[in-house]
Formats: structure tokens, C-alpha cells, sequence
């Protein structure tokens, strides 16, 4: 019996633990904290949890749905774009993949494929990667497309 509650305790902690990062990582999300919030100790605890939380997010953040190289180019951008600042890193890895899922479905009404196609491929070409952007432009453009028909 006392076996079966240590593996349920264990299951419960393990199911809400995140990995800890490596020692470097660590390192410099408690630094950035501190520089942050300099004595202000539970904005620096809470802070170092969320990047500690988001930085394990990252580290397996494979969605199934999006090609790996994809992927792997969105993830070095942001971490370019935000070498320390791992909430960041998801926060916008997770808007570029959920326009990238839109941009794949995106067809609108009353938009002749030939016109569509092009304004897809030219938001391609000017924000290679950022498909984000592409899709602002992309809905931007179909607009004006419309207005310009009525």
C-alpha cells in the first residue's frame, strides 16, 4: 500500500515538475531576474519559474503538424531574436506556428485563385519565415482586393 501512494505522489510531482535547464541557462535566467527586479524577491522567483517552465516548452516543442525544417528555422529565429528571453521564445514561436496552421486553410471567399496565389507568394518573398507577417499581409491584401471590386 505505502508503495502505491509513492508512485502516485511520485506521478503527481513528476506531472507537474518541468526539467530544469542546464546550469548556464540557469545561470543566466536567475542573473536577468535579479538585474530585473533587484530585491524584489518573489517578482525574481516567479520569474525564474516561468522562464524555467518555458525554456522546458521550448526544448519539446515538436508539433507534428509542422514540417521540421520549418520548424527548426522558426526556433532559431527566436532564439536569435531573443537570445534570453525564453517566455518570448514561445510566446512567438507559438504565433508564427499558429499562423503557419492558418496560412495552410487560409482561402478566402470571392478571391479568384490566380489573384490569391500571387498575393501568397509575394507575403512569401518579402517575410520569407515569418508567417506571421505573411498572413497580416495576406489578409491586408485580400482586402484591398475586395474593395478594389466592388
Amino acid at each position: 500500500m505505502k508503495s502505491v501512494i509513492f508512485l502516485i505522489v511520485l506521478l503527481l510531482i513528476s506531472a507537474t515538475a518541468f526539467a530544469v535547464p542546464p546550469g548556464h541557462i540557469q545561470q543566466q535566467i536567475r542573473s536577468n531576474a535579479e538585474i530585473q527586479f533587484p530585491g524584489d524577491y518573489s517578482t525574481q522567483e516567479y520569474v525564474i519559474n516561468k522562464e524555467f517552465a518555458a525554456y522546458d516548452r521550448l526544448e519539446n516543442f515538436y508539433p507534428n503538424d509542422i514540417p521540421t525544417n520549418i520548424l527548426m528555422v522558426l526556433k532559431r529565429t527566436v532564439e536569435v531574436d531573443h537570445p534570453t528571453d525564453y517566455t518570448t521564445q514561445l510566446y512567438v514561436l507559438n504565433r508564427q506556428v499558429s499562423s503557419y496552421r492558418e496560412l495552410q486553410s487560409y482561402y478566402p471567399n470571392n478571391i479568384p485563385g490566380g489573384a490569391l496565389l500571387g498575393i501568397k507568394r509575394a507575403a512569401a518573398e518579402d517575410f520569407p519565415n515569418d508567417f506571421l507577417t505573411q498572413l497580416y499581409q495576406i489578409r491586408r491584401q485580400v482586402e484591398s482586393y475586395r474593395r478594389l471590386r466592388q
